[in-house]
């Protein structure tokens, strides 16, 4: 095994047992009504490779062993079996604890770079269909990764960044880090980078809602010594909340994004029940809906979860692919839904 990959895994005569269990009902009904997906060639990307190395597993043998089913109420496909919940925690928040997508995203708006992955959308087209549908919004959230979702769209409003400006957040990444080795007893960079607020119609109070998951990459996710939510905070003016808070303080939001975040949860419908009613409307993103589900994932939403969310009692709008695809024959490209139970949705 790799030693850089070694937590806290064990081994026994069979170590796939060790790491994957049984997961036979739908993790978004859960009905056990389903059908076996056919075999098709296996996606190998770095978690995965990287889930091989800490089980000390050949890749191939591992996604094999790793079924994939399609449920036959909500059309769901999800694997089965899967991480047990422990691993899972050491795969996210240890062998490979940073979220590579939203530093990806972040890095390319630092570096005024226009750039798009097929996951990543057009979110200014995506943005404009969301005020169409929703109105105004002064108090927008999203969940867990900062900069998966719109906030480097709204800062961009402003135009790209000026070479002063570059020079200044990089003196201010810099100053966090000196301040963080120069300190036995580092208690955060004390100041924040003073940001200009973007143009409307960019949402004026921006909110982070930070849930706790064992499939999801949590507090540990730093790149070059700052996390993402320290960034979010001191360069966006982002405010952190979580959803234990929000329905304490009563809070309600305009919207609430999830993007590419519904399947990193245990319990996925209970969170998105609870973005419901806080907010008018929540933007729900999900994986690559047209390739084999990256096994990373439990699971991937199917063509009929509108239909089903829709009987559940709730307004679906499934947003056009061809508005926000970057190529709209690209099989990575993601599924978007707006959902609400407060708003009716016209067709």
């Amino acid at each position: 095994m790799d030693e850089n990959l070694i937590g806290l895994a064990y081994c026994t005569e069979d170590v796939l047992e060790d790491f994957l269990t049984s997961f036979e009902k739908c993790p978004i009904c859960g009905s056990s009504d389903r059908h076996a997906m056919p075999p098709a060639e296996e996606f190998h990307n770095r978690y995965t490779n990287a889930m091989a190395s800490y089980t000390d597993a050949d890749p191939k043998e591992l996604l094999a062993k790793i079924a994939v089913f399609k449920c036959e109420v909500c059309s769901t496909e999800y694997c089965d079996p899967w991480l047990k919940r422990d691993f899972a925690a050491e795969l996210y928040g240890v062998v490979m604890g940073q979220h590579r997508f939203g530093w990806w995203a972040f890095d390319q708006w630092a570096s005024n770079k226009q750039e798009f992955s097929t996951s990543s959308m057009n979110r200014g087209a995506l943005w404009t269909y969301l005020l169409e549908h929703a109105g105004q919004i002064d108090k927008y959230a999203e969940v867990n990764c900062p900069f998966a979702g719109f906030t480097t769209h709204f800062d961009n409003m402003n135009g790209p960044l000026e070479e002063t400006e570059r020079a200044e957040i990089s003196d201010f990444i810099i100053g966090m880090r000196e301040a963080y080795h120069e300190s036995d007893q580092f208690a955060g960079w004390p100041k924040k980078l003073d940001r200009k607020a973007p143009p409307a119609p960019a949402p004026r109070n921006r909110y982070l809602i930070r849930e706790p998951s064992s499939y999801y990459w949590g507090n540990n996710c730093v790149h070059q010594n700052t996390s993402c939510h320290a960034m979010a905070t001191m360069l966006f003016n982002i405010k952190m909340t979580s959803f234990n808070e929000i329905e304490t303080d009563a809070v309600d939001f305009d919207v609430i994004g999830l993007f590419q975040a519904l399947d990193h949860f245990v319990d996925p419908m209970t969170v998105l029940r609870r973005a419901l009613k806080a907010a008018r409307i929540v933007i729900v993103v999900g994986h690559n809906y047209k390739s084999v589900i990256h096994k990373q994932h439990q699971f991937q939403f199917g063509g009929g979860l509108s239909d089903y969310l829709r009987g559940c009692g709730f307004a679906v709008k499934d947003v056009p692919e061809e508005l926000i695809a970057i190529d709209i024959d690209d099989d990575q490209n993601s599924r978007c839904y707006l959902i609400s139970e407060k708003e009716n949705f016209d067709d």
